[in-house]
């Protein structure tokens, strides 16, 4: 090891030649006759040695057969995060992981964890500033699957370090991964009134039971009395074929259809936000982020020609200036108000007038043959119809955006056990 002249220490450079992945020694002042050296190894282990050169090269090459050992473990107020991940929990992964693995490993901290987190000190690294890494993942629009993946990449590695010493209480406990409440509609929207994020309030879904849902007959005497040229018509149409929740239904716009290929894509719900944040966002808002997901429904004919003729009479109201360009957006927009999409409060309203009646309206009488239901209704009608059409019941709650148990829970009950009907649907063995 060859030693340099060198007395400007406070530069924090070494004075041995050519610095080496074995460290650096550092002249570090003048303690009456002896000399004074900071031995380091990277930037999380040092040692001060008070004496001659040769003590500090001594000292230099004892520290790193330690660290080599692994009973020599950097302080913690001075071993990064980063340097913890890179140096010390990797190499030790390395054996007990497959290859590919590993890949993932590195490369998830590498871009994820080292340029968000690794700057800090294990002393420094606290459960807030973890919690505002997490809430900024959620605020990119990572989903749930990624956020808790990456999320995994900083409390597995803290609790190796809490296991051998390195610190006494792994911060990453006290961080909560879900989504916080806060910031669902704080997010940059693109309409007027929209937020980003899960719902607030849940839609209302009631129980499933049979007066609740149109029978066969009943969704047949309800299209053959209501006018066909009323958009209320075209509403209840496109729910009963596609089983939209109702506020999936107010934040469809034409941007999410596509007539040729026959799709729906769900992308936005307008949601109902809670009494104390009224005052400042208003009762409804247009959320980014449907209850489960987005998902794509196929149309069949009868509703795609029900979208058509809802297009026309939209263009027509755009041209006599009876509607905006924003509203005009929306599938079924609102007609007044500061906000250009609808909500389920108000259609509710309205499909009760359609079927009762209301005075001074198109049908004051309304349709005294149908017997009235609920918003929600209108879905529980195409999901019951959908089960009594023989269609899988995975296919069902895939249309529907909800769980196979959920399905099995709210609606098998309306439905006669079809596995008699079944039993010779297999296939048949020899012999």
């Amino acid at each position: 090891m060859e030693f340099i002249a060198r007395r400007d220490w406070q530069k924090g450079q070494s004075i041995i030649k050519g610095r080496s992945k074995r460290g650096q020694i550092v002249w570090n002042g003048m303690r009456g006759a002896k000399n004074i050296f900071l031995v380091r190894l990277g930037k999380d282990v040092a040692e001060q040695v008070v004496g001659s050169k040769e003590d500090a090269r001594l000292a230099l090459e004892r520290l790193a057969r330690g660290q080599e050992a692994g009973y020599v473990k950097p302080k913690r107020g001075r071993l990064r995060f980063g340097t913890l991940l890179t140096e010390h929990y990797l190499p030790a992964k390395f054996k007990s992981l497959k290859p590919k693995t590993y890949g993932e490993y590195v490369r998830t901290i590498e871009r994820e964890i080292i340029p968000a987190l690794g700057h800090h000190t294990l002393a420094a690294l606290c459960a807030k500033a973890i919690q505002e890494w997490v809430d900024s993942l959620w605020a990119r629009g990572l989903c749930a699957k990624t956020i808790k993946e990456y999320f995994s990449m900083v409390r597995a590695p803290l609790r190796w370090a809490t296991d051998r010493g390195f610190i006494h209480v792994n911060p990453a406990l006290a961080v909560d991964i879900s989504q916080r409440a806060d910031e669902w509609w704080l997010a940059p929207a693109d309409e007027p009134g929209a937020c980003g994020g899960v719902d607030v309030i849940d839609e209302k879904q009631a129980e499933t039971e049979a007066g609740s849902v149109w029978s066969v007959d009943e969704m047949v005497t309800f299209f053959r009395a209501a006018p066909q040229d009323d958009e209320m018509t075209r509403w209840v149409r496109l729910a009963v074929r596609t089983g939209l929740r109702p506020g999936e239904q107010c934040g469809l716009r034409w941007s999410d259809i596509d007539l040729e290929s026959g799709t729906l894509s769900v992308t936005h719900s307008v949601i109902e936000v809670d009494k104390s944040r009224r005052k400042k966002m208003g009762r409804w808002v247009l959320s980014h982020v449907p209850k489960t997901g987005s998902r794509v429904i196929l149309l069949p004919p009868d509703a795609i020609s029900a979208l058509v003729e809802q297009k026309m009479y939209l263009d027509e109201l755009l041209a006599d200036e009876r509607i905006s360009a924003a509203a005009a957006r929306f599938v079924f927009p609102a007609r007044r108000g500061s906000k250009a999409f609808n909500n389920p409060g108000n259609m509710s309203n309205r499909l009760h007038w359609f079927i009762d009646g209301r005075p001074a309206r198109a049908n004051p009488g309304g349709l005294p043959q149908v017997r009235r239901i609920s918003l929600y209704g209108l879905r529980h009608t195409h999901a019951t119809d959908l089960l009594r059409n023989s269609w899988p019941v995975w296919d069902v709650s895939k249309r529907l955006g909800t769980s196979v148990e959920m399905i099995q829970r709210h609606y098998g009950h309306l439905l006669p056990d079809l596995q008699e009907a079944r039993m010779n649907d297999m296939t048949p063995l020899a012999g």
